[in-house]
């Protein structure tokens, strides 16, 4: 009886000697040998991150909503840039030159006539009222008689309390109405032809206001530029496109 007591004693360090060397590790896998117990810890992994993916795709979602100030308000067809023709719309063919080079770059655009701004009016406040502050840029670009009514439809908007980002005139023949409610005027103008004017800064510094006399630069002396052809200038045609995209951010 003492041998086979003393045999099992034996029998027992053995045992316990031989898991102490092999440590926690092993004694885990006798415990249960199948390959699910190392998967245990990878599943409650994948299990604790899948909110965190979650919370994220939800603020992912979330940046791109840019909501309307009123989005109940119907849609106006508005455009971000008018351009308005000079008389009869005859000698004002580089509007139309440029109005397809804005739709090529995706610009909203609308082409009118000299006495069509007063149509556009109430589109653009329609526009302005669905959109929060800032986020409705407006560009309006004229020649000769389309020039004065870039003028005159960014003083009407003016006083109803809309800015606009940028008033382009090309030979306009007034001086006025120049309003603060304009960020930018650019005014390119030939001096001395009997029809093209100056604009009237009326208090605005040079930085809004930019009277860009073609007289000043050889590029535009020659005799083929004139009134009737300063707006199809291919010089000129660059200068136009270069600032309403500036004005638009593109």
């Amino acid at each position: 009886m003492r041998i086979g007591a003393r045999g099992c004693v034996l029998f027992l360090i053995a045992m316990l000697a031989g898991t102490l060397a092999v440590g926690p590790v092993s004694a885990a896998a006798v415990d249960d040998p199948s390959p699910a117990v190392a998967a245990k810890p990878l599943t409650k992994t994948s299990s604790a991150e899948a909110p965190v993916k979650k919370q994220n795709r939800s603020a992912a979602k979330a940046k791109p909503k840019v909501a309307p100030a009123n989005p109940d308000l119907k849609p106006t067809g508005a455009a971000n840039v008018y351009l308005f023709r000079g008389f009869m719309g005859v000698f004002s063919l580089g509007m139309d030159e440029l109005n397809e080079k804005l739709k090529a770059k995706g610009v909203k655009t609308k082409l009118l006539g000299h006495t069509g701004w007063a149509s556009v009016v109430n589109e653009i406040v329609a526009e302005s009222a669905r959109n929060p502050k800032g986020q409705y840029p407006i560009v309006l670009v004229g020649h000769s008689l389309g020039a004065n009514a870039a003028l005159v439809l960014a003083r009407e908007l003016g006083e109803k309390g809309i800015s606009v980002n940028l008033v382009l005139t090309i030979d306009p023949t007034v001086s006025q109405p120049v309003t603060p409610t304009v960020r930018r005027y650019l005014n390119i103008y030939q001096a001395n032809n009997g029809l093209g004017v100056a604009l009237n800064p009326s208090g605005l510094p040079p930085s809004r206001l930019l009277n860009y006399n073609t007289w000043e630069h050889k590029n535009l002396t020659k005799p083929d530029v004139t009134h009737f052809t300063l707006d199809k200038n291919n010089d000129v045609q660059q200068q136009m496109y270069d600032a309403i995209m500036k004005a638009l951010k593109r």
